[in-house]
């Protein structure tokens, strides 16, 4: 089942609909025509480390990553609003297992920078999920605010 929507209130109108007959809401079975921007899509969407540069990561470094969020046709996203979860996980040199969350501070215009600490010496990767797009925050927003 494909969702077609010409505007933003018949997207509303359209997981109101769906919440009310109680089945899940069509947040991925949504469609755009080609002219418009999609919602954001993590096969196109790009994240990048700043700084430092992998060679030169010390105990105490502040790690800066950035997303630049784009739709499926891979048109970088305009606005922000999307809710990311960053992890850093990984093993100390002893052994053991150890992970943090990160900080994103979203800019507004569809980049993010998420802040990590380099808080062990050992290895170490980075998780980014897009937990929920702009389109479905402003949705629970609305519903429950």
């Amino acid at each position: 089942m494909n969702y077609y929507i010409d505007n933003f209130e018949d997207e509303i109108d359209d997981f109101q609909k769906v919440n009310t007959s109680g089945k899940h809401f069509p947040f991925s079975n949504i469609s755009f025509n080609s002219s418009r921007m999609g919602l954001t899509s993590i096969k196109t969407t790009a994240v990048r480390l700043v700084k430092p540069s992998l060679d030169d990561v010390k105990l105490g470094d502040v790690l800066h990553f950035v997303i630049q969020a784009k739709d499926d046709g891979g048109r970088p996203r305009p606005s922000g609003g999307d809710f990311w979860l960053p992890v850093m996980k990984g093993k100390t040199e002893d052994g053991f297992e150890t992970s943090m969350a990160g900080r994103v501070v979203d800019h507004r215009n569809g980049s993010y920078s998420i802040y990590f600490i380099a808080a062990w010496v050992g290895n170490a990767s980075i998780q980014v999920v897009l937990a929920m797009t702009a389109e479905a925050v402003d949705w629970f927003e609305n519903q429950f605010s």
